[in-house]
């Protein structure tokens, strides 16, 4: 059996949320299953597949399975409840909404 290479992730800051790209080819999206917390991202996944070949009167078989378990902690708070996750092409991409968006607006009040 093929041991699993865990993704490769980068974690990008666009302002009102995190997004964090996972590479995560070969796997099934039902086999593939994301824990948020407030501040930490947990991703898990197993991998089950199969190929069968028969060559001239040879019976080859090769199996892959494998799980794996990574996690991040993230650069702030997030809302857990507001996470969004796609899967497509072996990429996985997840959106954190944010507790607390950039830094607090600053007003300047005019003492006249």
């Amino acid at each position: 059996s093929l041991a699993v290479r865990e993704p490769l992730i980068d974690v990008v800051d666009e302002k009102d949320h995190y997004k964090v790209i996972a590479e995560m080819p070969g796997i099934d999206k039902n086999d593939i299953d994301i824990n948020v917390t407030e501040d930490t991202l947990t991703i898990r996944a197993e991998v089950k597949s199969e190929k069968k070949k028969e060559e001239k009167g040879y019976f080859y078989q090769e199996r892959r399975y494998g799980s794996f378990q990574r996690s991040l902690a993230l650069p702030g708070e997030v809302i857990p409840e507001k996470t969004t996750a796609e899967y497509k092409n072996g990429i996985l991409e997840i959106k954190l909404k944010k507790k607390h968006e950039g830094k607090t607006k600053r007003h300047r009040v005019v003492v006249k």
